[in-house]
Order: C-alpha cells, then sequence, then structure tokens
C-alpha cells in the first residue's frame, strides 16, 4: 500500500475547473486524518471563489482534522 505523502495529495492547482477542486478535496476528506499534510491547502481552499469548492473544502477540513 502506498504511504500517504504530501506529493499523493496535493490537490490541483486553483486554475483547475471548480469540480476538479471540489472532487480533490472530497477525496482528502475521504482519506481523513491520514491527509494531514494537506490540511493547509484545504484551508486555503476554503476561500475559494467557488461555492461548492469552499463547502467541499471545509467539510474536508472537518474530517481531516477528526471532528465529522
Amino acid at each position: 500500500q502506498t504511504p500517504v505523502t504530501a506529493v499523493n495529495l496535493t490537490p490541483p492547482p486553483p486554475s483547475a475547473d471548480e469540480s476538479s477542486r471540489a472532487y480533490a478535496a472530497q477525496a482528502l476528506g475521504r482519506i481523513g486524518p491520514a491527509a494531514a499534510v494537506a490540511l493547509s491547502v484545504l484551508q486555503q481552499a476554503t476561500l475559494d471563489p467557488n461555492e461548492q469548492v469552499r463547502q467541499s473544502a471545509a467539510a474536508a477540513v472537518r474530517q481531516v482534522q477528526g471532528t465529522v
């Protein structure tokens, strides 16, 4: 099994379309606390101009922090 690292958890760049950014946040959230290396990126995504991305990122932050 591949270890979780920052390299394989990096979400798409802000230039990616909204659905790709939202999907990346959701995927990281499903990983949960093991995705903690991506927490700062997820927190930045909570400020995204797109509401779907912001909501997905906020939910992912809670899942990664284990507060869901």
